[in-house]
């Protein structure tokens, strides 16, 4: 009994406190989602002033399609970069899926018979992901290289497949396109949908923690025995999935697709990612919700170029522009934490007060100024050194 109540007299011992790396990695994702959360709404409320046609009813409704699409196919992108690769395949599988669901079916097909050319197009899409996923992974082959030779093949097969001409999908896959329920469109659903199970897998369950683990540390990930190539082949094989389910609701929708129908989202889903905060190199815990937003942003921007007076070519142009100032924010942003990295290891080596004083006194005495430096106190000198001890203490590091 006294050994029980002198261990329940000890006390606790404090949880280890999060430093400030850990801290600012764990809370990333929540703030990168209200930053582009509040841009977008700011883009809007300018828009309404600028031209307040793009905030009708009306106009809202024909851009939610869109945004729906643009949204399907940023999720399998946000996917790829969380594992730091890119995906230059969109184009080719969202417009090889858009013909397996217009070219091959008869346009009088029913509801039984699209339904297996839509099955036929998602699984199209998990297979060339895969395919992918493997030459990434098992064959180490980088996954640019990848993914452009792919999307090469999949635009040649489309244009095989259908001698350059577009064709109707059938009616009802048509009806569903164009759908709506209470006024919303139906493609607004089905990606809440999937971005909900995304945002589900990635938050909730294991395999999705193994998943950022992969992601975020790789080495670590493997001397635990997560299967990392398992991940990336299972990555792309999702991403995948996610372009043909784009390219069947964009079938869908404007009803007779053009054979090169996805090209417009090769950039467009990076940019989606990158207006979502999201680094483009991965390696960071990211948010499908804030790539989700970044889809918005970007459809309603392109609706608002158009609007002014511009040309569809300027969409292009300022998703490059995202593009590339992003990557180049965060290279200025690298190099100027290494250089605060270095600086502080410069001021915190134990023989810096010795070379600082050196070569200041040494500067005096060539300038002929040696005497200024005897009519210094001593209470001076002890406050600058003081000054100095207390600089070196805030710049210790810690992490």
């Amino acid at each position: 009994m006294a050994d029980n109540a002198g261990k329940a007299a000890e006390p606790r011992q404090r949880a280890r406190a999060w430093t400030k790396r850990e801290h600012k990695g764990r809370k990333k994702p929540l703030s990168r989602l209200w930053i582009v959360v509040i841009s977008t709404a700011l883009l809007i409320v300018a828009g309404a002033l600028i031209a307040p046609s793009t905030v009708s009813v009306g106009a809202l409704q024909l851009m939610l399609p869109f945004f729906a699409i643009l949204a399907v196919a940023s999720i399998g992108q946000h996917l790829v970069i969380q594992q730091r690769g890119l995906d230059l395949s969109v184009a080719g599988i969202m417009s090889f899926s858009a013909v397996i669901v217009s070219a091959l079916p008869s346009t009088e097909a029913g509801i039984g018979t699209t339904l297996a050319f839509v099955a036929l197009a998602l699984a199209m899409g998990v297979g060339i992901g895969a395919a992918n996923g493997i030459l990434v992974a098992l064959l180490r082959v980088n996954s640019l290289v990848t993914t452009l030779g792919m999307n090469s093949l999949m635009l040649g097969i489309t244009m095989w497949v259908t001698s350059g001409f577009s064709q109707q999908v059938p009616p009802s896959l048509n009806k569903f396109g164009i759908g709506k329920f209470f006024e919303v469109p139906l493609t607004i659903y089905v990606m809440l949908v999937l971005g909900a199970i995304a945002i589900f897998l990635l938050e909730k369950t294991t395999l999705g923690r193994r998943f950022i683990a992969t992601s975020v540390n790789p080495d670590a990930a493997i001397a635990v025995g997560i299967p990392l190539d398992f991940y990336r082949v299972a990555t792309y094989a999702l991403a995948g999935f996610c372009y043909a389910a784009a390219g069947v609701l964009l079938a869908g929708f404007v009803a007779s697709p053009t054979v090169f129908s996805g090209v417009p989202y090769l950039l467009a889903t990076v940019a989606a990612v990158v207006v979502g905060g999201n680094p483009i190199g991965g390696g960071v815990r990211g948010s499908v919700a804030a790539t989700i937003v970044g889809a918005l942003f970007l459809t309603y921007l392109g609706q608002l170029v158009l609007a002014v007076g511009f040309e569809t070519s300027a969409q292009n142009i300022v998703q490059a522009v995202i593009i590339i100032a992003s990557v180049g924010i965060v290279e200025v942003g690298r190099r100027i934490r290494f250089e605060w990295i270095r600086f502080k290891f410069w001021v915190t080596s134990p023989d810096v007060e010795f070379r600082i004083r050196t070569t200041f006194t040494r500067s005096m005495a060539r300038l002929g100024l040696s005497k200024l430096l005897d009519n210094v106190s001593s209470d001076t000198r002890t406050r600058m050194h003081t000054a100095y001890l207390r600089l070196k203490r805030r710049l210790e590091i810690t992490e």
